[in-house]
C-alpha cells in the first residue's frame, strides 16, 4: 500500500483528518490549496495570496493526545538488567524496543496535539466559486493538527528492530508521548522516518467548494471522505 497511504489512514482514524506528508517537516498552512495523489496532500499555493480570499484563523485548540504503535509491533523495556513492565521514573540505563513483524509500520505519540482552523470556510467557498481559476477538484486546508514533542517511525521492511536508550526515566515519558530530544535512536534495518522529540503538523482537515444550487452550504468537508469508515481500503485521491 505505501507508507504515505498507511500514515494516511491512521491520522484519518486517529485525527479525524489527512495526512500532511512529510509528518513534522512540512510548512502547510491554513488557506493551503490543492490536490490529493496516492494518500498526499499537494500544495499548489495559497486562496490568499493567489485568489484574494482572507483566511480567518482561530486560536490553537486545548492539548490532546496521540498514542499510536502498528499492531505487527512489540514493545519490549529493559532496565535494571531485566524486562520490567513499566519503566521506572529514575535516571538508570534502559532501552525501549519496538519489534516491527510487518513492513511499513508505523509509530505516532504526542502528549501535545493541537489544531487550529480556518473560521471562516464557507465564506471562503462561496468567494472562491465566483474566482477566475479555480477548480472544484481542488482541497482547502481549513484545519491544521500540530504535535509538540512527536515520535514518528516509519519502517521500510519486515522484522525492523528499533532500539531507544536513555535513562529510564525519560523513556517512561517517551511512552506517554512526552518525547524529549536526548534519547539515542538504532535499528538493525533502514527505516523511513525517525522523528525523536519534534514539532510540526501532523494532519490537514480539508474542504471542497461545492457547486452552486440547491441551497446546499457551499463546503464539502474533508472533501466526502467517511470520517466512520475506518474499514475502507484506501481514501479517496484526486489525481
Amino acid at each position: 500500500m505505501g507508507i504515505a497511504r498507511i500514515y494516511d489512514r491512521t491520522v484519518h482514524r486517529e485525527l479525524a483528518c489527512r495526512a500532511a506528508w512529510p509528518p513534522i517537516a512540512n510548512n502547510f498552512a491554513l488557506g493551503d490549496y490543492g490536490l490529493i495523489a496516492h494518500g498526499v496532500f499537494f500544495s499548489l499555493g495559497n486562496i490568499e495570496r493567489d485568489f484574494g480570499v482572507p483566511v480567518d484563523a482561530s486560536a490553537d485548540s486545548p492539548a490532546g493526545k496521540l498514542d499510536f504503535v502498528s499492531e505487527s509491533a512489540t514493545i519490549a523495556r529493559l532496565a535494571a538488567g531485566g524486562q520490567v513492565a513499566v519503566f521506572p521514573d529514575q535516571p538508570i540505563d534502559a532501552q525501549l524496543v519496538f519489534d516491527f513483524e510487518s513492513a511499513e509500520s508505523l509509530v505516532l505519540k504526542s502528549s501535545a496535539v493541537v489544531t487550529r482552523e480556518m473560521r471562516n470556510a464557507e465564506v471562503a467557498a462561496t468567494a472562491l466559486r465566483s474566482k477566475k481559476g479555480w477548480r472544484l477538484r481542488y482541497r482547502v486546508v481549513r484545519q491544521i493538527v500540530h504535535a509538540s514533542h512527536a515520535l514518528v517511525i516509519t519502517t521500510r521492511e519486515a522484522s525492523t528492530k528499533v532500539t531507544f536508550a536513555a535513562h529510564a526515566n525519560l523513556l517512561r515519558q517517551l511512552e506517554l508521548g512526552n518525547v524529549g530530544v536526548d534519547i539515542d535512536v538504532g535499528s538493525d534495518k533502514s527505516v523511513g522516518l525517525e522523528l525523536v522529540g519534534k514539532a510540526g503538523i501532523i494532519g490537514l482537515g480539508l474542504f471542497r467548494v461545492r457547486l452552486l444550487g440547491g441551497g446546499a452550504a457551499p463546503v464539502d468537508i474533508d472533501g466526502g471522505i467517511d470520517r466512520d469508515d475506518d474499514d475502507a481500503e484506501e481514501l479517496d485521491d484526486d489525481v
